[in-house]
């Protein structure tokens, strides 16, 4: 089946060679992106993420880092819509590896690492172990040093991711958490 949700997608044979191969899977695996909102169609794209991550080369750091997120983002996405442990397991590792990727090899921009983190943060929030909830902060920290006030929407994502892990951290009823999500909120800034 070479469709998504009802959408062609190229073929990606291996006649057209590695390079060519990778490509035409990372443009279905981009293209799916849309439809992860619901799970048949997630599915179905997860399939076009594994298959252009197996094809991607190692030394190929920005397709590599690209894929990984997309991966990430999409393990993350069947996570909220499955709760199943072995899916943000996965997104975390993908998430961890990208970052290495990228800041080993510069191939991202700061306000791409700084999404990427932001997503990482919330994957280890899902996670939520203790310290997942703290390397969370540390990455959320590094975002907004980027997210600054001339990205307001960018810096408000992180924000909120912030404040959703000050609720996760604190334990002490919903009071102490929003105190502390606000405490952190304005620390933020």
């Amino acid at each position: 089946d070479r469709r998504c949700a009802g959408l062609p997608f190229p073929d990606a044979d291996a006649s057209q060679g590695s390079g060519l191969r990778m490509r035409g899977l990372i443009a279905q695996s981009l293209t799916t992106k849309p439809f992860h909102r619901e799970l048949e169609p997630l599915r179905r794209a997860l399939v076009f993420h594994e298959q252009a991550l197996a094809a991607c080369p190692q030394d190929a750091h920005e397709d590599r880092y690209q894929i990984l997120v997309t991966l990430a983002n999409a393990l993350r996405d069947l996570y909220d819509m499955e709760s199943q442990p072995a899916s943000i397991e996965r997104a975390t590792k993908l998430y961890r590896e990208a970052v290495q990727v990228g800041a080993k090899h510069k191939v991202a921009m700061p306000q791409d690492t700084a999404r990427v983190q932001k997503c990482f943060a919330d994957a280890l929030r899902l996670r939520g172990t203790d310290a997942d909830l703290a390397e969370a902060r540390e990455l959320l920290a590094r975002s907004l040093a980027v997210r600054g006030r001339s990205q307001p929407i960018e810096r408000v994502e992180s924000l909120i991711s912030l404040a959703n892990l000050e609720l996760a951290r604190h334990g002490r009823g919903m009071a102490g958490a929003l105190e502390a999500a606000r405490e952190a909120v304005t620390e933020g800034e």
